[in-house]
């Protein structure tokens, strides 16, 4: 029998909406410490929770459509 809440909702995303930094690091395949740079320096917005950094998925998929055309 297959449970209910075992089933993926379709209307739910698959991904996170937001990635800690060490999510973004591991995606990107960097250190921690570049994602911080760039975080600092604005090249990818993020939000604070706190002392927390989030990155949403749409700022990084934006960041890497912009870093794809500059190495153009």
């Amino acid at each position: 029998m297959i449970h209910t809440s075992m089933i993926p909702d379709p209307g739910l995303p698959t991904h996170p909406i937001f990635y800690t930094v060490l999510d973004t690091a591991t995606l990107l395949g960097v250190s921690r410490n570049k994602v911080y740079q760039l975080v600092n320096s604005g090249e990818i917005p993020c939000i604070r929770v706190g002392r927390q950094i989030r990155i949403s998925r749409a700022a990084l998929a934006q960041y890497l459509r912009m870093d794809m055309v500059q190495a153009s």
